[in-house]
């Protein structure tokens, strides 16, 4: 699982973080909270302080037959 975020007020500049799922869990995304955790220290470590705004787009589901 793959979590992108911006590191800048502009949004010009991103970090990624990454974690393994287990095979089927397209619908959970596991330790979204920690991946999140992880964006947000990033920011903060590159801009000295915290997002005003904090907005979550999601892909679709990466394999057929979930119904």
């Amino acid at each position: 699982m793959q979590v992108v975020g911006s590191v800048d007020a502009h949004g010009m500049r991103y970090s990624a973080v990454f974690s393994v799922q287990t095979h089927r869990m397209e619908r959970h995304i596991m330790y979204m909270d920690e991946l999140i955790e992880q964006l947000l220290d990033n920011y903060y470590q590159c801009t000295g302080h915290k997002p005003k705004h904090v907005v979550y787009f999601r892909d679709g589901v990466g394999e057929q037959g979930y119904g």
